[in-house]
C-alpha cells in the first residue's frame, strides 16, 4: 500500500513493534487507522465522503493547508475503495515531497 519514502518514514513513525513486523497481514481496519493517523501526522488529510444523491463514495485529500491544496477524486462504490484510493494518492504526494 505504501511505497518508497512514505513506507520507510511510516515504519520509523510506527516504531516497528513486534506485532506489526508484517504490516501487510494485519486487518484492513487497523491498517487504515494507522495509515490515516500517520498521514495526519505528516500533514496530508484523507477525508472519505458519501454522496447522498448517487449513494456512492469519494475522498477529499487536503495537504499544504496554507495553499488550500486539495484533490477530490472520482466516485467509488464503497468507502473502502475510496479510502484505499485516497491512501494511494497520499502515498504518491508524500513521495514527491
Amino acid at each position: 500500500m505504501l511505497t518508497g519514502k512514505a513506507k520507510e518514514d511510516f515504519r520509523v513513525w510506527l516504531g516497528e513493534p513486534v506485532a506489526f513486523q508484517n504490516f501487510d497481514n494485519i486487518p484492513e481496519l487497523v491498517k487504515h487507522s494507522y495509515l490515516i493517523k500517520w498521514f495526519d501526522h505528516v500533514g496530508i488529510f484523507i477525508i472519505p465522503d458519501y454522496n447522498d444523491v448517487n449513494h456512492k463514495f469519494n475522498y477529499n485529500l487536503y495537504f499544504n493547508p496554507q495553499q488550500d491544496d486539495i484533490y477530490v477524486r472520482p466516485i467509488y462504490n464503497s468507502r473502502e475503495e475510496a479510502l484505499n484510493a485516497g491512501i494511494e494518492k497520499a502515498n504518491e504526494i508524500y513521495n514527491q515531497t
